[in-house]
């Protein structure tokens, strides 16, 4: 009896701390825990086997580098380099864990993060129902929950860009010290996360600032303090951000944007994610996809006002910049770079959503259609799944028949090294530009010709063939076999 007791204290007293005081709230924590369950199932399977595509591979095998290498290695990325850190430092903590598990567990604190932003702050300011949805649609719309369970920075950037949000939003409502402090600080955080996490960031304060000079001019003097020390913050990395984007030359792996990608933007965003979007794939239309999408304008037609529209306004500058710099120059944007602004358009559709709660005859039906593409989102997400996991058994099992401690050299041209140093770390990788050097000269290199000299073996990895390619080298070129029509290199071994 006194334990009953005790469970029932604790729980009046989370329910006096949630304030559940009408239908609405206990329909929004019903929300939030089904959003709990549909992140609980995710992440089981993409966590139970652990499958990796190429990206995650660059991830992971960056932060296997020496710290010199790491450097080098982050400064000729395209990205900035905050998130490499923050995953080095934490896979450094967690050594005695799985390295893939490490750096996926690491993407997924965030939504994690993300749910105690909604039952605390979104709450607050918007009510418990559009925190429950808000959250449900976190963990359950398209492409979000899978990216968050990515090697990579994007679930980062959306907990950056939807956590200033609802600071910038509460600035304008009642300002303080701490909530520009912290609105600085998430800033600089998002802008060293990732260029388009920037642009998100950038659009918030744009859009903040066309709210002050129509409405608090008294704010003006905070903003632009908060802008600059962000400027300020910036400077280190803008020699490093030029030398980036001298590197992404007109060969570039994006495609030229048209009509058609434009489209596929709007399935990538409301369809469940039936096929795997990571180069130039466009999303297929869906009837799904086309119910969800006309359900949003609706409810913005029906309950639109100046922060949703404002937020909305936030959301679409970001692909509008990146398809403009794109058309203007080379394609840059891809659709995923959409992740870390996603959480504000889902924001909006929450709140609208939850005002026609009174309204049955629109809530349910749009209920039933998220909670339909939600479940399908799961079962869609699987197959993508298991092709990453075989696609890694594969790359594992073919390159791991070179064994430990020989020399791999991998031609410049190609972007195979960060997938060797991932499956092949325990060797002695080096990187081979024919147009520095003719291959006969490298492979005499003193190094090379050490590790040869104590009997490591040497290795050529390109998508060449290489016997008819160096027909003259006079080195004898020992491809090593696979029947798997998904590995696309091949692997050499040079006998000399």
């Amino acid at each position: 009896m006194k334990k009953y007791n005790n469970i029932r204290f604790h729980i009046n007293r989370l329910m006096k701390f949630l304030k559940f005081n009408n239908k609405e709230d206990y329909v929004g924590i019903i929300f939030f825990i089904i959003g709990i369950i549909f992140l609980l199932i995710t992440s089981y399977i993409e966590l139970s086997k652990l499958g990796v595509w190429a990206d995650e591979i660059y991830s992971l095998a960056m932060i296997k580098m020496p710290l010199n290498d790491f450097i080098s290695y982050s400064i000729n990325d395209v990205h900035p380099i905050l998130y490499y850190v923050f995953l080095k430092i934490f896979c450094k903590i967690f050594y005695f864990i799985d390295l893939t598990l490490t750096g996926k567990i690491f993407s997924l604190i965030p939504i994690l993060l993300i749910g105690i932003l909604s039952i605390t702050k979104i709450k607050k300011n918007f009510g418990m129902l559009t925190a429950g949805i808000f959250f449900f649609c976190i963990c359950s719309m398209p492409r979000i929950l899978t990216s968050a369970l990515e090697v990579r920075m994007y679930s980062w950037g959306l907990f950056f860009i939807t956590t200033s949000l609802i600071f910038a939003y509460e600035i304008t409502n009642n300002p303080n010290w701490k909530k520009w402090t912290i609105l600085t600080v998430l800033t600089i955080l998002s802008i060293y996360t990732h260029y388009f996490s920037a642009i998100a960031s950038f659009s918030i304060y744009l859009v903040m600032l066309i709210y002050i000079i129509r409405k608090d001019k008294k704010l003006l003097k905070n903003w632009i303090i908060s802008a600059i020390i962000c400027i300020i913050a910036y400077i280190p990395w803008l020699p490093i951000t030029y030398g980036q984007i001298l590197n992404v030359n007109t060969t570039y792996w994006i495609a030229p944007i048209s009509i058609n990608t434009v489209i596929s933007y709007i399935y990538y965003i409301f369809s469940p994610a039936y096929q795997a979007i990571r180069n130039n794939e466009l999303a297929s239309p869906t009837i799904l996809g086309t119910l969800l999408f006309v359900s949003f304008i609706y409810l913005y037609y029906r309950n639109k006002d100046e922060f949703t529209t404002n937020t909305l306004l936030i959301f679409i500058l970001v692909p509008s910049i990146g398809i403009i710099v794109s058309l203007i120059s080379q394609p840059i944007f891809h659709i995923r770079y959409i992740i870390p602004v996603i959480g504000c358009m889902w924001l909006v559709f929450s709140i609208f959503l939850a005002k026609s709660f009174e309204n049955l005859k629109v809530f349910i039906p749009i209920t039933i259609l998220i909670l339909i593409i939600g479940i399908l989102g799961i079962f869609a997400c699987m197959p993508i799944h298991n092709q990453d996991v075989a696609t890694t058994e594969i790359e594992h099992d073919y390159i791991s028949n070179m064994g430990e401690n020989n020399v791999i050299i991998i031609n410049y041209a190609n972007a195979y090294f960060p997938l060797f140093k991932y499956y092949a770390p325990n060797n002695h990788h080096f990187m081979y530009n024919p147009s520095d050097s003719n291959l006969n000269d490298f492979l005499n290199n003193p190094d090379i010709i050490y590790y040869k000299n104590t009997g490591s073996k040497i290795y050529y990895v390109d998508n060449i063939d290489m016997n008819e390619t160096y027909a003259e080298s006079g080195f004898n070129f020992t491809e090593i076999p696979t029947n798997e029509a998904t590995i696309g290199y091949k692997i050499y071994e040079i006998i000399y």
